[in-house]
């Protein structure tokens, strides 16, 4: 019969690794902490303005003419795209709002990285978002009245935005 015996260093290996798993934890808690405290102030901030709203109606404005449509702007506490038979409110959902602040909050919360380097990822991720949101509600209005327009209205819009959110953060992340 052969007798197993643990390797010697087996029981400084399993340590190792507990306390390696607490220190990750304890890390994965604080930034979660840190966007929290960045990013619910900014949102409630952005939420009280419709500054994110008139500049998504602007962006969305030049990326339909982009694409051939044209569409004129008007205000009513939010601003309405219209084109030709439709009128688009640009709400909350729409202004991007929540993402920015996630994506300022995931930022501020990587003190990892330099003050600088955090500095240049809000400023980038900010003109990154509002012309990725305004290139999303503009491709979704050219999609009104065909088979795709519900699905991408309803469903794809906050997937996307999530998409682009993580896309942008991981790549400032490793940039260096």
């Amino acid at each position: 019969m052969v007798k197993k015996t643990p390797h010697p260093h087996a029981k400084a290996v399993k340590q190792v690794a507990k306390q390696s798993a607490k220190q990750a934890a304890l890390k994965a808690g604080e930034f979660f902490i840190f966007t929290l405290l960045y990013a619910v102030p900014l949102y409630l901030i952005f939420s009280s303005t419709t500054f994110l709203h008139e500049l998504a109606a602007r962006t969305s404005q030049v990326f339909l003419s982009l694409l051939g449509k044209t569409a004129t702007l008007s205000f009513n506490g939010v601003p309405f795209l219209h084109l030709s038979g439709l009128d688009v409110e640009i709400n909350n959902l729409c202004a991007g709002g929540l993402e920015l602040a996630l994506l300022t909050g995931f930022i501020f919360a990587s003190r990892d990285r330099s003050k600088a380097h955090r500095a240049k990822g809000i400023a980038a991720g900010f003109f990154f978002f509002t012309a990725f949101n305004a290139a999303r509600i503009a491709f979704t209005i050219n999609a009104f009245g065909t088979p795709w327009f519900e699905p991408l209205h309803e469903a794809l819009f906050r997937a996307v935005l999530i998409i682009g959110l993580v896309t942008f953060y991981a790549i400032w992340n490793y940039w260096n």
